[in-house]
C-alpha cells in the first residue's frame, strides 16, 4: 500500500492543499492500476468521514475534472468503491458520497464495467451497522444516486448504477 494511502487511512492530519501536493508528487499517471485503485479507495474512505480537506482535494477535485491524465481511471474506480463500501466491505454510503459517485465516474472510459463490479460487491455485502437502522438516510442515498443517473454518458453505465440503486432501495425498504 502506498505511503499516502497509509497516511490517509491512519488519520494523518492534512492541511489545505497538502493532499493535492502529495497526489501531484505521487505522479498518478505513472502509478500502477492497483496502486491507483488503493489510493482512490483510501481517499474516499477518509473523505466519507467528513474530512473536508480530503473531500475537496481528493474527491470533489476529481469529480469536477474530466482529465484522465490528472485523475486516472483506476483512481476514479477506487474512489467510487470507497464511496459505497467501507474499509470492512460493508455498504456504507452517505448523501455526500452518493452526490459525487456519478461525477467521479463520468469521465471513466469504462464506467459501466466498474459499476457492474460494484454492483456485485454491493449485492454480496451487508450494510454497516450505522446504516442498518437508518432507513431515512438509506432512502436519501438512493434518491441522490437516482438524481445523478443522467451524468453518466452511456446507457450501460446508467443501467449498472440503476441496479445498484435498486439493491440499495430494496434493502432500505425491507429494513435489512
Amino acid at each position: 500500500m502506498p505511503a499516502l494511502a497509509r497516511d490517509l487511512l491512519d488519520g494523518k492530519v492534512f492541511r489545505s492543499g497538502e493532499l493535492t501536493q502529495r497526489l501531484t508528487a505521487a505522479n498518478l499517471p505513472g502509478l500502477e492500476e492497483d496502486t491507483l485503485r488503493q489510493l482512490g479507495i483510501a481517499v474516499a474512505h477518509r473523505a466519507m468521514n467528513n474530512t473536508f480537506v480530503i473531500q475537496f482535494d481528493g474527491v470533489e477535485a476529481c469529480a469536477a475534472d474530466t482529465s484522465l491524465e490528472r485523475w486516472p481511471a483506476a483512481y476514479r474506480a477506487g474512489v467510487a468503491e470507497g464511496l459505497l463500501l467501507d474499509r470492512n466491505g460493508y455498504v456504507s454510503p452517505n448523501v455526500w458520497g452518493a452526490n459525487h459517485l456519478a461525477l467521479v465516474m463520468a469521465a471513466h472510459p469504462d464506467a459501466a464495467a466498474v459499476l457492474e463490479q460494484l454492483e456485485t460487491k454491493v449485492r454480496a455485502a451487508d450494510w454497516a451497522y450505522a446504516y442498518a437502522g437508518n432507513p431515512v438516510l438509506r432512502t436519501e442515498v438512493t434518491s441522490a444516486l437516482g438524481s445523478s443517473l443522467a451524468i453518466l454518458s452511456t446507457a450501460k453505465a446508467q443501467t449498472a448504477l440503476t441496479e445498484i440503486i435498486g439493491l440499495l432501495r430494496d434493502r432500505a425498504n425491507s429494513g435489512g
